[in-house]
């Protein structure tokens, strides 16, 4: 089960920093030109667009077994999920920083290192202690 559901995972997350690195491209591209802006902000951007896809594809898919498939449970655990997350991200942005300043690398790219790190601690977290097993209030909010 570890397995399959680490690949539902995997696969979210696929999806999320294929829509985090489009709106990255597209507000360096096209919105943003200032370092802050392009290091800082755009990054925040295309993450937090990239939480709601991951936790609805999360709640609805990876974890389906453990969440109970409520309007209410969806919303009342979407905070939780989303503050691990942006621990996680937290993370991430600072990762994201040092190799750009190490390697000078592209945003993207660096963004893409970072991921890699940043992606097992954040399975972690969501397996442990956003959709764990046996939670009352992930799955008796009918």
């Amino acid at each position: 089960m570890i397995k399959l559901r680490f690949s539902k995972f995997f696969i979210t997350n696929l999806v999320g920093t294929i829509i985090d690195t489009i709106v990255i491209f597209i507000f360096k591209k096209w919105v943003f030109h200032s370092y802050f802006f392009v290091y800082i902000i755009t990054p925040a951007i295309g993450f937090e667009i990239a939480v709601i896809n991951n936790y609805t594809m999360s709640f609805f898919w990876t974890w389906k077994d453990r969440t109970a498939k409520t309007r209410n449970a969806y919303l009342k655990n979407f905070l939780p999920y989303n503050l691990t997350v942006v621990s996680v991200f937290g993370l991430r942005l600072l990762l994201i920083l040092i190799i750009s300043k190490t390697v000078k690398l592209d945003v993207i790219y660096c963004n893409l290192i970072a991921l890699v790190f940043t992606g097992l601690l954040n399975y972690w977290g969501l397996n442990k202690l956003i959709f764990r097993k046996n939670v009352e209030s992930n799955i008796s909010d009918h």
